[in-house]
């Protein structure tokens, strides 16, 4: 059940960033730590806005504003085991060369 809660989330950010020419990609294990992270015992998945906010929104925010994803491009969002925490691998969209006049 949580896993849909994260999907849920995933999709709503998708869409957003659909409009400003951005793919997302999140691996099992990240969609993983997500659950684990958003999900309380007392307070159920109320937590996951937070998670989601702090670990996907936040980092995307400001490639979308000042770095590689101004024009578009693609991210995946993947687990580094090792130190327990996503890791992010931005892609600018490619750059059209304008053609020559002739």
């Amino acid at each position: 059940m949580i896993h849909q809660v994260v999907d849920k989330f995933i999709v709503e950010l998708q869409v957003q960033l659909d409009q400003k020419g951005v793919s997302l990609e999140v691996s099992q294990e990240a969609r993983d730590w997500l659950a684990t992270k958003g999900y309380d015992r007392a307070m159920g998945a109320r937590p996951m806005g937070r998670v989601i906010q702090d670990n996907l929104k936040k980092p995307l925010a400001n490639e979308l504003l000042f770095g590689s994803l101004v024009d578009g491009g693609q991210v995946t969002v993947s687990l580094d085991s090792d130190k327990n925490t996503l890791t992010y691998d931005f892609q600018s969209a490619p750059k059209h060369k304008p053609e020559a006049a002739h």
